[in-house]
């Protein structure tokens, strides 16, 4: 018997920066959930934390929402 063998029945850590909770429980065959249930944990979610943690490290500040200067030029305010 090698090391490699893992139990079905364990279940992984959630992948979210900071969360301790364990991920969803899998409902069926196919690759087990990664993040946690009813925390809005997801990949997209938790991607976004991550680059918001690495500019936070560098100290650059945060920009959230559609006020975010990101593709201003791009997208100029219309005029009616």
């Amino acid at each position: 018997m090698t090391s490699d063998n893992i139990p079905t029945t364990a279940r992984n850590q959630c992948k979210y920066p900071g969360c301790d909770q364990a991920a969803a429980p899998a409902t069926g065959p196919g690759r087990p959930p990664e993040y946690c249930e009813g925390r809005g944990h997801t990949k997209v979610t938790a991607w976004r934390e991550r680059r918001h943690l690495a500019a936070a490290q560098a100290g650059k500040p945060r920009h959230d929402g559609p006020g975010n200067r990101c593709g201003a030029a791009a997208f100029p305010a219309r005029r009616s």
